[in-house]
C-alpha cells in the first residue's frame, strides 16, 4: 500500500478544503441572494460571503499550481492576488455584518458605522499597496502547501488591523446575543459566536504562517491552513443560516427545510 508523508496528505485536504469553501461560499451566496428578502443583513452577508469565495478561490487556485517554472510561478502569483482581495476586506466585512446585526437588535451607534466605512477605507488602501507595492506583501516562495507571500515592512500594521477588527467583530456578535429578546433569537446568536470563533482564531495563526515559512516543522505549518480552512467552512454555514431568518414570515421548519 502506497502511503503519502504526512506534509503531503495535509497540503492535498487543504486543496479539497479550500474548494469546498469557495464552493459552499457561493452556493450559500446564491442561495441567499435568490431567497431572502433585500434588507442590510443580506446585503451585509453577500458581501462576506463574495469576499470569502474570493479568498478561497485564490487559495485552491495557488496550492493546485506546481510552481516549478517561471509560467507556473506566475500562475500562482494571480491567485495570490485573487486571495489579497478577500484578506485585505474580510476585517471589514466582518465588522460591517456584526454592526447589522447590532442594529437589528435597536443598538444604533454613528461612530460605530463610521467605522465600518473606515474600515472598508483602509481595506481598500491595504489592497492596494499589496497589489502595486512591495510594503505589505512581497516575493513569493514556496511553502508544503503552495505559493506565499513573504512580509513586506507594512505586514505587521495590517496583521493588527486584521486582528484587531475581526476581535472587534466578535465583541459585537456576543452584544447582539446579550441583547435578544427571545430564545430562539439568543440561541441563533450563539451559534453565530461559536461559529465565529473558529475562524477567528484560526485566522492568527494564519497570519503568523508568513513568519513561521522556514522557522517550524513542515508537519505544523502544513496544519495551519487546515484548521483555517475548517473553521471557514463551519462559519460561512452557520452565517446562511442565521441570515435565513431575517425579515422572512415563515415557520421556522419551513426555514430550516430550505
Amino acid at each position: 500500500m502506497v502511503t503519502l508523508p504526512i506534509t503531503t496528505a495535509l497540503a492535498l485536504l487543504h486543496l479539497f478544503l479550500a474548494s469546498a469553501n469557495a464552493i459552499v461560499a457561493f452556493s450559500l451566496l446564491v442561495y441567499i441572494l435568490t431567497r431572502a428578502p433585500r434588507n442590510t443583513t443580506t446585503l451585509s452577508f453577500v458581501a462576506l460571503a463574495g469576499l470569502v469565495v474570493a479568498m478561497w478561490v485564490g487559495e485552491a487556485g495557488h496550492v493546485s499550481v506546481r510552481s516549478e517554472d517561471a509560467e507556473s510561478l506566475e500562475e500562482a502569483v494571480f491567485w495570490l492576488r485573487v486571495q489579497a482581495i478577500g484578506l485585505a476586506l474580510l476585517p471589514a466585512a466582518y465588522l460591517h455584518f456584526s454592526d447589522v446585526l447590532l442594529r437589528s437588535t435597536g443598538s444604533l451607534s454613528v461612530g460605530r458605522r463610521a467605522a465600518v466605512v473606515a474600515a472598508y477605507v483602509l481595506g481598500a488602501v491595504w489592497l492596494g499597496l499589496a497589489l502595486m507595492t512591495d510594503l505589505v506583501i512581497k516575493g513569493p516562495v514556496l511553502t508544503v502547501w503552495g505559493t506565499h507571500f513573504s512580509a513586506g515592512s507594512l505586514y505587521p500594521l495590517f496583521m493588527l488591523y486584521s486582528i484587531g477588527l475581526t476581535l472587534w467583530s466578535l465583541y459585537n456578535f456576543l452584544r447582539a446575543r446579550s441583547r435578544c429578546l427571545t430564545t430562539s433569537l439568543r440561541r441563533r446568536m450563539g451559534y453565530l459566536s461559536i461559529s465565529f470563533l473558529a475562524p477567528a482564531l484560526g485566522m492568527i495563526p494564519y497570519l503568523l504562517a508568513t513568519y513561521a515559512i522556514g522557522a517550524v516543522p513542515d508537519p505544523v505549518l502544513a496544519l495551519l491552513p487546515v484548521v483555517a480552512s475548517i473553521g471557514v467552512s463551519f462559519m460561512i454555514v452557520v452565517v446562511a443560516y442565521i441570515v435565513s431568518y431575517q425579515g422572512v414570515f415563515l415557520p421556522d421548519r419551513v426555514v430550516k427545510q430550505s
